[in-house]
């Protein structure tokens, strides 16, 4: 029950790497979360995978919001597919 009790480790990390940014800030990452999953201790290793999941489904409910916001204010890819090539036939006819 100690563990519990201990800040989460999920939450420095991920702070540390926001502050790191770029290549050197994901490899940082993956290095930590690397040490800290195989952690001898298998509460602290169960606790950093949970942590791990957690981040990974807000990610992902990060990316699906923004797909969405995309599909509604520029349409689906038939859409805009159609809108290029209109752009360019009406492009190549004022060429002429």
């Amino acid at each position: 029950m100690e563990v519990a009790a201990r800040t989460c480790p999920t939450r420095l990390l991920t702070a540390q790497f926001q502050r790191r940014k770029g290549t050197k800030g994901t490899a940082f990452l993956r290095e930590t979360f690397r040490k800290s999953v195989e952690h001898p201790d298998p509460a602290i290793a169960g606790n950093v995978m949970i942590g791990l999941t957690k981040l990974t489904n807000y990610l992902l409910d990060q990316q699906l919001r923004y797909l969405e916001e995309a599909f509604v204010k520029e349409g689906g890819l038939r859409e805009r597919m159609t809108r290029t090539r209109l752009a360019e036939r009406a492009k190549t006819r004022r060429d002429y």
